[in-house]
């Protein structure tokens, strides 16, 4: 997503955390331009149909996806991340970025899970600083991978949000890191895609996932907001984010009903690249 994801006033569950760690720098960086909005599926966000302009920042080309589930997250959900992350990299879908890695290869990815954290999410919608701090709580005297991204997957939707998922970065122990925030959209109208009439057959893990592709595909080609974007900040999944195609198969033979992403080589969205 283009990055905005708007957020409202810090949880107050987040406060403790800053002061359970004296040793790390949590600054929140700026969030993604866009805001994985609840209008995911309401066709309302207006993009350009121009190309993704290089703005010279960082991409990721190899990297790991870094995943702590927050709360009561189903096994439906944990599970599908799971296979999903492990998959992605090497495939078909992924090779649609490749085009923005600069170096021509395609993009490699590895799923690592953290420790859970069994206490309860914000339950309204929380913070970049709020994202960052549970990871750098986490990780707690574990240097963060320069290389990584941090999803932090709750078990709740949050009240207010106004989004479906977003990414952002901050500053853990002197490293900046991407990070993904992960509602569970299980049930949320227009961010569960099982109320899709184009695609009615998914459940819960399956809408996860493709917020995951939302997600991953504009946190590899555009991780600190400073890369690849629209001349309207639009990223490379916003710009298709209510188009599927036929199902995707990934580099592990899973197949699964993602959006699909940008092509600036075919000047539309298409649904993968062999």
């Amino acid at each position: 997503m283009t990055g905005l994801h708007r957020r409202v006033a810090l949880a107050a569950v987040a406060l403790p955390l800053l002061t359970m760690l004296p040793a790390a720098t949590v600054r929140a960086g700026q969030a993604s331009r866009d805001t994985y909005r609840v209008h995911i599926f309401s066709k309302s966000r207006k993009t350009t149909t121009k190309n993704l302009i290089d703005h010279g920042g960082p991409v990721l080309p190899t990297t790991t996806a870094y995943v702590i589930y927050w709360g009561n997250v189903p096994t439906d959900v944990s599970d599908a991340l799971a296979t999903f992350l492990g998959g992605f990299g090497g495939s078909s879908y992924a090779n649609i970025l490749t085009q923005y890695m600069r170096g021509g290869s395609v993009p490699e990815t590895a799923y690592a899970p953290l420790a859970p954290d069994p206490s309860s999410p914000p339950v309204r919608s929380p913070k970049v600083s709020t994202i960052v701090n549970e990871v750098c709580h986490t990780l707690g005297n574990t240097p963060p991978d320069p290389n990584g991204i941090y999803f932090v997957v709750t078990g709740n939707f949050p009240k207010g949000g106004g989004f479906c998922a977003w990414h952002a970065f901050g500053t853990c122990n002197g490293v900046s890191i991407p990070v993904v925030y992960l509602p569970n959209v299980t049930g949320v109208s227009v961010c569960d895609i099982v109320s899709d009439p184009v695609n009615p057959f998914m459940n819960g893990g399956q809408s996860m996932a493709n917020d995951a592709a939302h997600e991953l595909s504009e946190s590899i080609t555009d991780p600190f907001i400073s890369a690849w974007y629209d001349q309207s900040g639009a990223e490379v999944a916003d710009k298709c984010e209510t188009q599927y195609g036929s199902p995707v198969t990934l580099s592990d033979g899973t197949q699964w009903s993602l959006q699909e992403e940008w092509s600036n080589n075919a000047g539309g969205c298409i649904q993968s690249l062999p």
